[in-house]
Order: C-alpha cells, then sequence, then structure tokens
C-alpha cells in the first residue's frame, strides 16, 4: 500500500528530474507539497490502480521464471541524511550476497510517439531517476526493473548505482525543497535560477539483463563459466605441455592416464 508522506519520494524525485511527468510538473508538484493545492486524485486511474494491482503477481512472476525472490518492502523507509527523502520500494530481491531494489512497472506494450515496440531500455530511462533515488535511500548497489508490457510480454534489467547521477539528482532535489521549505514556486518553463538542470538519456542506463526467457540458462551458463575458468586456463596450459614434450618422430606417446596422437599435421591429447 502506498501512502501520502508529503515528502521527496520516487515519484517526486521522477517529476523533479524530467521537469514534467504525465500531468505533474514542477510547479504542481511544489503546490501539492506546500499544501496549496490537493495530490491528483489517482484512485479513479486505471493505469496507476493496475500497476498497484499487478504488483504482486510481478514479484511471483520474476521468482517463478528468474529464480530470485523478492520480499516485500516494509513500508516508507527514509534516507539517514535528508529526512525529506523517502522511498517506498515495491520489493527487495533476495541475492545470495545480500539484497537488490525490486522495482515492478506495467506499461503499454508500444510507444505512442513511435508506434514501435515499447522497450526496456525505454522503460528504463524513464525511470532512471526514481531507481537511483531508492537505491540512494536504501544504501545499495542495484536494482531489478520487472516490467510488464500490456498483457503478453515481459522483460527486466538491473540497473546499477551510479553516484554521479544520484549526486546531480540530489542538488535538483535540495534546490526543490528549498523552494517548497521557503514557499518559493520553482519556474516551470525555460532554465531555472534555482533549480540546476539534469542530464537523462539512455547513455545513464546501464543494461545488464533483459528478456527472462534467456536468464536461467544464462544463470547457469556464467555460474559454470565462473566456478571453471582458474581449472579451464590450467587445462589448456597443462594439454599445451604435453604436446610439446612429445618426440617429434612418434606417432603416440602414453603415460600417468594420458595418450598423445601425432599426426604430423595435429597433436590430440586424450584420457585413455
Amino acid at each position: 500500500m502506498h501512502v501520502q508522506h508529503n515528502k521527496i519520494g520516487g515519484t517526486a524525485a521522477n517529476i523533479i528530474a524530467h521537469g514534467q511527468l504525465y500531468e505533474s510538473n514542477l510547479v504542481t508538484l511544489w503546490r501539492e507539497l506546500t499544501g496549496a493545492a490537493k495530490p491528483i486524485d489517482l484512485s479513479n486511474n486505471l493505469p496507476a490502480r493496475m500497476g498497484l494491482w499487478t504488483e504482486q503477481g510481478n514479484r511471483e512472476w520474476f521468482y517463478e521464471n528468474i529464480g530470485l525472490p523478492v520480499e516485500e518492502a516494509p513500508g516508507v523507509l527514509c534516507s539517514k541524511e535528508r529526512d525529506y527523502c523517502v522511498a517506498q520500494c515495491d520489493g527487495f530481491v533476495i541475492e545470495a550476497d545480500g539484497k537488490a531494489v525490486f522495482e515492478a512497472k506495467h506499461t503499454g506494450g508500444y510507444s505512442r510517439k513511435t508506434e514501435q515496440k515499447k522497450t526496456i531500455e525505454e522503460v528504463a530511462t524513464l525511470y532512471l531517476p526514481q531507481i537511483q533515488h531508492y537505491l540512494y535511500v536504501t544504501e545499495l548497489d542495484r536494482a531489478y526493473l520487472s516490467v510488464f508490457f500490456d498483457t503478453y510480454r515481459h522483460s527486466y534489467t538491473i540497473i546499477r548505482r551510479d553516484d554521479q547521477f544520484i549526486a546531480d539528482l540530489l542538488d535538483r532535489i535540495d534546490a526543490f525543497w528549498d523552494c517548497v521549505t521557503s514557499r518559493i514556486p520553482p519556474k516551470l518553463n525555460g532554465p531555472s535560477m534555482s533549480i540546476p538542470e539534469i542530464e537523462i538519456d539512455r547513455g545513464k542506463v546501464e543494461i545488464i539483463d533483459s528478456s527472462h526467457p534467456l536468464s536461467n540458462e544464462w544463470a547457469s551458463a556464467a555460474a559454470d563459466f565462473v566456478e571453471n575458468k582458474s581449472a579451464a586456463s590450467t587445462f589448456e596450459s597443462s594439454k599445451k605441455s604435453l604436446k610439446n614434450l612429445v618426440p617429434p618422430d612418434a606417432y603416440r606417446t602414453e603415460g600417468y592416464g594420458v595418450s598423445v596422437v601425432n599426426s604430423g599435421k595435429r597433436r590430440t591429447v586424450n584420457v585413455l
């Protein structure tokens, strides 16, 4: 359940970073946080309610198809440094070496502007400020963005913590919060004297994994690769040494459970 907290949460961080998001902009957000206007009522907003309804299903689908359990987040989390920065995460992914933020989204399958299939990169770029804000508040290193596209496609990606982006975002959040506490409205159009600009582009999004059908096979192969990399290097080195030790005029050399066959053009090492 998402609650009203009158602080800078993930959605507010997204609005502050982008300048405008859907029906909200810096001024409408400022009016809400200063009490000059009531928050936008989303109780009858179907996309907003759909996102809430599918959160639990997203967590379950992620666990069943990706193989990593997701626990629900314990309400509103507050930053240790800035009491006006909070996070209402959709959950936490339980990894072998700790936790990661879990963010669930439900969006349309096609982009309204291009009429092309919407990609995980587009969604990650749109919600990058929100996710980096959550990483700042929770002090975690990475987040899983899990997305349902319409009712037929699922994809996910890992977004790593970007401390430089977070620093830029916090400069903008601090300036906006000064506007709130001083009750001086921010500028809506053009560069603001009080709120610094921030760059948001796909270059800020580091895509690690996507398209869950390959993820289990990839994870298994990656684990085998990491576990056996050292042994593989030793294997190749010993095989090369055995080939070099074979006399050039010997067709077959055996010993200690290994044989080397010299066909003239190539030498093959076999286990007896």
